[in-house]
């Protein structure tokens, strides 16, 4: 009987212990006489965030309306404090006068265990100034113009095997249709090649799309093991137990993007994509600005002194720093371009009457242009944007 109690009363000293040593950072905030969002044990303030039942967005907002009636206020990553702004005029202050002290993301990322990882989501310090700095010329609309025909092209290569099913009725699963096409531009803008993924829809580059954006990984993952670093040596024994370790597409990636680039500089081959402008950044140390084609470009050129105060010196561009730039875009356009386009032609399937406008602005602007395709005939489709912004407010 004594003995059970001894037990009994040393477990209960070993919770009481580790209670507080877990809870100990969410006194973090009071202390410091800030507004603070009452955190739980053992995910903060961001539980429906790991348990995938709320978007990152729609969580920082529904955060950002309970600290309403104050410029700011603390909440829980897990166990790490987290301070979210609320007041325009303070968000701007930081991220004009004092941005220098505020451009790090929480993530860090190693060279080593991750070589994907080095592009601006998760770079830190000097080196994310510098390469933003000179990263800034490759987003103008001039620079989209010069890639457009890449898009086209690939646009009628998708029209060609949507003949088919087309001219028998048959029912086709869109999201993978789209996301085969989103796969042959990001290819061709961002590197030149040609994935043909609708000639074989499991290749490699596929593949390692679905598996970036599975439930299982990616980002979630990131953010979970930011938020319990103790997490990360779990993964990495599960890493050494034959069958435990996933397959690794981004090899594949990886050598493409290096083989494309070797390819080009012994051959002096040159194209209007994205790599081409990392090789000249590479070369030449910049990337120079082009005649600037709209107004909603003039903010970049004007974004360095928001970016650095000073001359931080010359950026060495690796290999490795140009394949993270290439994986970035590839990231930032496959999931993202493949589920607006499939909600908006969902949305247009079912409201008839919005799709029959779309069409009649569609084509008048085709017969207008001499049925030609350009980037600036887009841009003329006033109803079509309306569309696709209002497909935003219901699904983002």
């Amino acid at each position: 009987m004594l003995a059970t109690l001894q037990l009994a009363i040393a477990l209960g000293s070993i919770l009481v212990i580790l209670y507080t040593v877990l809870t100990w950072n969410y006194g973090y905030w009071k202390k410091r006489g800030v507004h603070y969002i009452q955190p739980t044990l053992p995910t903060g303030n961001i539980k429906e965030l790991i348990m995938q039942k709320m978007s990152i967005s729609l969580m920082y907002n529904k955060l950002y309306k309970q600290l309403q009636g104050h410029r700011f206020g603390g909440i829980f990553r897990g166990f790490t404090p987290i301070l979210l702004l609320r007041d325009p005029e303070l968000i701007k202050h930081f991220l004009t006068k004092d941005f220098v002290h505020f451009h790090d993301r929480n993530l860090p990322v190693d060279e080593k265990k991750n070589p994907l990882g080095l592009h601006l989501f998760f770079l830190h310090g000097q080196l994310w100034r510098k390469l933003r700095m000179k990263l800034t010329p490759t987003f103008t609309t001039g620079k989209i113009k010069m890639m457009f025909c890449l898009i086209t092209e690939s646009s009628r290569e998708m029209v060609k095997y949507l003949e088919e099913p087309a001219k028998k009725g048959e029912s086709i699963e869109i999201k993978d249709w789209i996301g085969h096409f989103s796969t042959d531009v990001i290819g061709s803008c961002a590197f030149g090649t040609q994935f043909n993924s609708f000639k074989d829809p499991d290749s490699g580059f596929r593949k390692f799309g679905r598996a970036l954006m599975s439930r299982s990984g990616g980002f979630i993952n990131q953010i979970t093991l930011t938020c319990f670093p103790i997490l990360k040596a779990v993964v990495f024994v599960k890493s050494l137990i034959p069958g435990g370790k996933k397959p690794y597409y981004g090899d594949m990636f990886i050598t493409l993007v290096k083989d494309v680039i070797e390819y080009r500089e012994k051959n002096g081959v040159e194209r209007n994509d994205f790599l081409q402008m990392l090789i000249k950044l590479k070369n030449k140390g910049k990337i120079d600005f082009d005649d600037v084609a709209s107004k909603d470009d003039d903010y970049l050129k004007n974004m360095d002194k928001i970016v650095t105060k000073s001359n931080d010196g010359d950026l060495e561009l690796t290999e490795n720093l140009m394949v993270s730039q290439c994986f970035v875009f590839f990231v930032a356009g496959y999931e993202t371009s493949s589920s607006v386009v499939s909600f908006c032609l969902h949305e247009l399937a079912v409201n008839p009457d919005i799709q029959s406008r779309v069409r009649a602005e569609v084509d008048n602007a085709l017969d207008e242009n001499g049925g030609e395709l350009t980037y600036d005939v887009i841009q003329s489709m006033t109803y079509l944007e309306q569309t696709i912004y209002g497909e935003y407010s219901l699904f983002f």
